[in-house]
């Protein structure tokens, strides 16, 4: 809130901020935004009520009345935005959407492990106005870090803490020879230089031990970590006389296998008993399918099997980028829209936010709260991948977005049928 003049008046200025993302390049004209207020009403005074009578009047009388006021609403002119492509000329690996200029700082918890345990690698991001959408590149996409320890390739939607975004991620160091976690890297195109540059984190020094391993050795009591009172030793008579070898390691036979051994082999027998039940099953199913034939009859394909095969399809064709996104919010809003009974054209232009209400609407907001988070996480992450261009968006983050986009169907539709 300041103060300003216009055509000299004085006037108290409200300014209100929102963020745009544009999906597509080219000139666009932006709707208009209007704001609606109450104002006192020029010349206007309220009637009196009752009340004023009885209590003959009031402070306000004693200045010609009580002020009337009136709701009024104001557009704003419509603004052009010109959107320019982001070039392909320079850009790095791993880029993903990420614009803006933007510093990079890492921490890793605990300091010292062994090979193979977990270690929290905390990533965050300062910088330009962020999405907490946009997902962080994918770690085992770094080779300098991928080299020395186990990444997986999936991580979790970054938290915002004041002007920062803090993502975390769990590795495990290979080797014992790895002494620090190499510099993370987080590609971005800087606006104002007009360039693609990476924003590195500084390397983080860590103390790997090697993992004890236990020999077979080593529980035989042949090790030298085993006192020595505890290896059993052979002898002519007793215990050690009947378990020694590796022979003592084999398990003792199954008694199904002794009871049908009268049978003849394994594979033979098994198929003499199981051959009337079989029979018997044939017959059955003939007959009630003479008798009823819709008894037998498959399912209709629904609504989640649609799904199902649309989302096969897309990495059957090969499908990545700007393209894969946008086929799979199509699919989602078809989805949707015969699950929950509503026109296909309408839905082919819903949000997030009108399958919520939908969602909610129908099974209350309680039953689909932890669906709807990762249902939101789908249908940003493709809005994102959009915006970035179709940037390094391949055949692995498809797969990776068609498991989490399934997971949150499939719990949706449980709850659903």
């Amino acid at each position: 809130t300041f103060d300003g003049d216009l055509q000299g008046r004085r006037y108290r200025v409200l300014r209100f901020q929102k963020v745009l993302i544009p999906l597509a390049a080219g000139s666009h004209r932006l709707p208009a935004a209007t704001v609606t207020f109450s104002a006192v009403e020029r010349g206007g005074r309220a009637r009196r009520s009752p009340i004023d009578d009885f209590f003959g009047g009031g402070l306000f009388d004693a200045f010609g009345g009580r002020a009337a006021l009136e709701t009024l609403a104001i557009p704003s002119d419509r603004p052009r935005l010109e959107v320019l492509r982001l070039p392909r000329a320079g850009r790095p690996a791993g880029f993903n959407g990420w614009i803006g200029e933007f510093e990079l700082d890492a921490s890793a918890t605990p300091e010292s492990a062994q090979v193979g345990e977990p270690i929290t690698l905390t990533m965050t991001v300062r910088g330009a106005q962020m999405l907490p959408s946009l997902p962080f590149p994918g770690l085992h996409r770094q080779p300098a870090v991928e080299r020395d320890f186990k990444v997986p390739t999936e991580m979790g939607a970054g938290e915002p803490e004041g002007d920062t975004l803090r993502f975390t991620q769990t590795v495990r160091a290979k080797d014992d020879s790895v002494s620090a976690i190499p510099p993370i890297e987080l590609p971005h195109f800087d606006p104002r230089r007009g360039e693609y540059r990476i924003a590195r984190s500084q390397p983080i020094p860590i103390a790997v031990a090697p993992s004890r391993i236990v020999t077979v050795d080593d529980i035989e009591g042949a090790g030298t970590t085993v006192p020595r009172q505890l290896e059993v030793e052979s002898a002519d008579q007793g215990i050690g006389h009947s378990y020694t070898g590796a022979e003592a390691l084999q398990p003792p036979p199954r008694s199904w296998a002794r009871w049908i051994s009268p049978l003849g082999p394994t594979p033979l027998a098994l198929f003499l008993i199981g051959l009337p039940p079989l029979l018997w099953c044939a017959v059955m199913a003939v007959r009630i399918q003479r008798r009823s034939p819709a008894i037998l009859r498959l399912p209709a394909r629904g609504p989640h099997a649609r799904w199902r095969r649309e989302v096969s399809g897309l990495r059957a064709a090969g499908a990545a980028g700007d393209e894969a996104a946008a086929a799979m919010l199509d699919a989602l809003r078809k989805y949707f829209a015969a699950r929950l009974g509503d026109p296909q054209s309408t839905a082919l232009a819903w949000t997030f936010s009108d399958v919520k209400g939908r969602l909610e609407e129908r099974l209350g907001a309680g039953e689909v709260a932890d669906s709807l988070e990762s249902l939101r996480t789908v249908f940003e992450r493709c809005e994102a991948s959009r915006y970035a261009g179709g940037a390094d968006l391949d055949q692995e983050w498809l797969g990776t977005l068609l498991e989490d986009a399934n997971s949150a169907v499939a719990n949706i539709e449980a709850r659903l049928r």
